[in-house]
């Protein structure tokens, strides 16, 4: 009996403690408060939520989001291609020909510079108030130009509108992320980029039809030493930024971790030199049907549409294969495949050139670029954790707008610096002194008679060797399509 009165007593005494678990009554309550707080085995051991499961919005939500990026991306396609085809009128107005070139660098230098800014903004502020201020700086800028009575006027509408498209841009794919599932991103920026492609026939028209009509020569040689001076001094002060960004880290304007990631540069090399060879390609392909085959300012405009119906093709063709396969990178690699076959194909071009071959190589170029020009920025969401990704994309939106403005400058110092020599070199004896405040029909009207032949052939030859850059572009593209990672949309997102 006093045995099992000893064990019963033992039973209804608490558990002692292990040594191990705590001596003092105050360790052994703070270990218990630790092993309250402590996530349970099982919740570690299970696997975490899918951010598949992310509350994306839906609905009328979704759908007054989807109608607003749409809008935006009209709009700001429109300005750029109405302006683009209207410049005849705006120089015959301000009586600058000089400036015209200023027309598109104020624009897409503001935008490039300000891609870094805004990718921070948007880590850290409202996406939707910063989206629409941006916005509110592109119709500022618009009415700035509008009210234009003056050409240096009209220049910094054109970069104010810059800035807005630099914020408009960063919050377009800021917004994508926040409210589109990854796996479904690439088939609507084939929508994206089918409206991109309808502002792009519509601004033409609405531009009266028109392309530039001179041809300005470079104020400077390339050997001044202004010129040189300032190529010197733009290297040491991109050497100095990005030692800058080094030293600083993460705290940086460009973390560098993010510039290391293998998507975002390769991407960023991809999409800056398969953007400047279709810019390129798109804005001296009317110059030569004008200037070489003869066509009005009107049906120059029109001859662009193979181009933009093999873009619009190439963008839903990408948008639905990505979907569907998951992988994007083969996209990349065939856009650089085709682009450089297409400018190739252009390269041939001549005074003699049929209907027929300018129709199907620019079909190959529009559709070598909707294919993957669109890609980058899909597969720097892939790479890249999601508060990230906004930097990621400010990068890749960098490249693409500092590509063109500075090889479409390279392309127009190329053209107005061969055009001179190569008429001197078909008509040594004709002077043709001062055709670089000429228009293009100006040239051919004054240099008539015998001369026309010779001219012709001179713009041909000319534009022929700015396709030659054009190509080399479109084949150094094919270097960022390899160095892409593989990665799927058909993962889980980020």
């Amino acid at each position: 009996m006093p045995e099992i009165e000893k064990a019963a007593a033992r039973e209804e005494l608490p558990e002692r403690p292990a040594i191990t678990d705590g001596v003092v009554d105050k360790e052994a309550g703070e270990i218990a408060l630790r092993e309250e707080t402590k996530p349970t085995e099982a919740t570690q051991d299970s696997p975490a939520p899918s951010t598949n499961d992310h509350d994306y919005p839906g609905g009328w939500k979704l759908a007054f989001a989807f109608m607003a990026l749409i809008l935006v991306l009209l709009i700001s396609g429109l300005a750029d291609n109405m302006v683009a085809t209207a410049v005849p009128h705006i120089t015959d107005q301000f009586h600058s020909v000089a400036d015209v070139g200023w027309y598109y660098t104020a624009y897409h230098l503001s935008s490039c510079a300000l891609q870094f800014s805004f990718g921070k903004l948007y880590k850290m502020y409202s996406t939707k108030y910063l989206f629409i201020m941006s916005n509110f700086f592109f119709m500022c800028g618009s009415i700035i130009c509008a009210a234009a009575v003056t050409s240096p006027m009209f220049i910094v509408g054109r970069a104010v509108m810059g800035i807005g498209f630099a914020g408009g841009t960063a919050g377009f794919f800021s917004i994508i992320v926040q409210t589109i599932p990854l796996r479904r991103r690439a088939l609507l920026g084939g929508v994206f980029g089918a409206v991109e492609s309808l502002s792009a026939v519509a601004g033409p028209p609405l531009g009266e039809h028109s392309f530039r009509p001179a041809v300005p020569t470079l104020d400077r040689e390339n050997s001044d030493q202004v010129i040189i001076t300032l190529l010197v001094v733009s290297g040491v002060l991109i050497i100095c930024f990005i030692v800058d960004q080094i030293i600083r880290g993460d705290k940086a304007v460009v973390p560098p971790r993010i510039a290391k990631t293998r998507n975002v540069y390769a991407g960023s090399i991809f999409i800056a030199t398969a953007i400047s060879s279709l810019g390129i390609l798109e804005y001296y392909a009317p110059t030569y049907f004008q200037a070489v085959l003869g066509y009005s300012p009107a049906r120059a405009g029109y001859m662009m549409t193979p181009c933009l119906v093999g873009t619009l093709v190439g963008v839903f063709l990408q948008g639905v294969g990505t979907t569907y396969f998951g992988y994007y990178t083969p996209f990349m690699i065939a856009c650089s495949a085709l682009l450089s076959v297409g400018a190739g194909l252009l390269s041939t071009w001549d005074a003699s050139t049929g209907l027929a071959k300018i129709i199907i190589y620019l079909a190959i170029v529009g559709f070598g670029a909707g294919i993957g020009l669109s890609v980058p920025q899909l597969s720097v969401q892939t790479a890249l954790a999601k508060g990230e990704m906004s930097m990621g994309i400010a990068v890749v939106l960098f490249a693409r707008a500092f590509g063109p403005a500075l090889f479409v400058s390279i392309a127009q110092a190329i053209f107005t610096n061969s055009l001179p020599r190569n008429l001197h070199q078909l008509a040594p004896q004709t002077n043709f002194t001062g055709i670089g405040d000429m228009g293009v029909n100006e040239i051919k009207n004054k240099f008539g008679g015998k001369n026309r032949e010779v001219v012709i052939l001179g713009f041909s030859e000319s534009i022929t060797q700015v396709w030659y850059l054009a190509l080399g572009l479109a084949c150094f593209s094919v270097v960022g399509a390899l160095l892409t990672e593989w990665h799927s949309v058909k993962e889980e997102d980020h």
